[in-house]
Parts: C-alpha cells; sequence; structure tokens
C-alpha cells in the first residue's frame, strides 16, 4: 500500500514539472537538476511524460548554488 502513495505522489510531482516545462515550451534537449534528480523514479517518469531522455549533471543538486555564484560574481 506505501508504494502505491509514493508512486501516486512521484506521479504527482512529474506531472507538475510536465506542466511547467510544456509552458516554457521543451527543446530538443531537457536538463533535470537540483535534489529531485538524485530519484530514479522521479527521472524516469519524467522522461517517460516528456517522451525524451533527459541529461542530469553529475551533481544535480549543486546547480542552482552554481548557478547563483556565478551570477553574485558577475
Amino acid at each position: 500500500m506505501s508504494q502505491a502513495i509514493a508512486l501516486g505522489l512521484h506521479e504527482a510531482i512529474a506531472g507538475r514539472i510536465v506542466a511547467l516545462v510544456r509552458r516554457v515550451g521543451p527543446r530538443e534537449r531537457v536538463v533535470f537538476a537540483g535534489g529531485g534528480a538524485l530519484n530514479p523514479c522521479l527521472r524516469q517518469l519524467l522522461g517517460g511524460k516528456l517522451s525524451m531522455e533527459l541529461t542530469v549533471p553529475d551533481r544535480p543538486q549543486i546547480v542552482g548554488a552554481l548557478g547563483a555564484a556565478l551570477i553574485a560574481r558577475g
């Protein structure tokens, strides 16, 4: 039962992400960054819903911090 609940939560999160990606307009390549990209179930669901393979950086959880540091550096 708890696996079904967890899968339902993952489906809901993936659906919300897909809705946001479609508003922006997916390109040939989608990079999935952030802590959620470390979740293999979420990666698989998201890739399936977008019908494409996602690009996941080696350490996706620090991508936002690196970008902020580059902006701050100016």
